[in-house]
């Protein structure tokens, strides 16, 4: 019988691991800037106890029994009121083997005032809370904010299958006016 090398099997999982995630960014930063742990001009706040989140923080499984419903968003500096398309995504999701997909926690339409506060107008895909598996990697869950072209009208469908380059440029959305990311691990 052969030794089982648990070292040799924990290394090369965590070698496919982050060639998938660098695979993942990669798709990303096709239709981005910046990635969006540097831009984090959002904040992001859930209900107590957990509160404001700070850009690119890891919500542990205590905090993350927190996240069950939708948070509030705040556009900070100087970006610009009005129509808007809020997302948030996880592009780190197992949903199938190309790269460019992930899962869209929440499409909705939203209104942005003269303080930066977001509002939804209209929802396409209600918000789930974050939930990736337990052997899975900390996954990156990622809040957008576009601006609403005037007559863009979203077409969404009801799967949470999402590719967000190619939702970008069917809309013809652009660059995110602002951006936000904190990270979740279910273990």
């Amino acid at each position: 019988m052969t030794d089982f090398n648990w070292v040799t099997l924990v290394t090369l999982t965590l070698a496919v691991l982050a060639d998938t995630t660098d695979q993942k960014l990669e798709e990303e930063l096709k239709c981005l800037h910046k990635k969006p742990s540097d831009q984090c001009d959002i904040s992001v706040t859930f209900p107590e106890p957990l509160g404001r989140l700070t850009c690119d923080d890891i919500v542990s499984v205590k905090d993350g029994k927190n996240m069950s419903k939708l948070p509030e968003f705040k556009v900070m500096g100087s970006n610009p009121s009005g129509p808007a398309v809020l997302l948030i995504f996880d592009p780190d999701a197992p949903v199938s083997n190309d790269p460019r997909d992930g899962y869209i926690h929440l499409m909705a339409q939203a209104s942005i005032d003269k303080e930066g506060k977001v509002t939804i107008t209209k929802t396409f895909i209600q918000y789930t809370p974050p939930a990736p598996p337990v052997t899975n990697a900390a996954h990156r869950y990622q809040v957008f904010v576009y601006p609403l072209p005037p007559g863009t009208k979203i077409k969404s469908g009801t799967d949470r299958k999402f590719q967000l380059c190619l939702f970008v440029l069917a809309h013809h959305l652009g660059q995110p006016t602002s951006a936000f990311q904190f990270r979740y691990k279910s273990s």
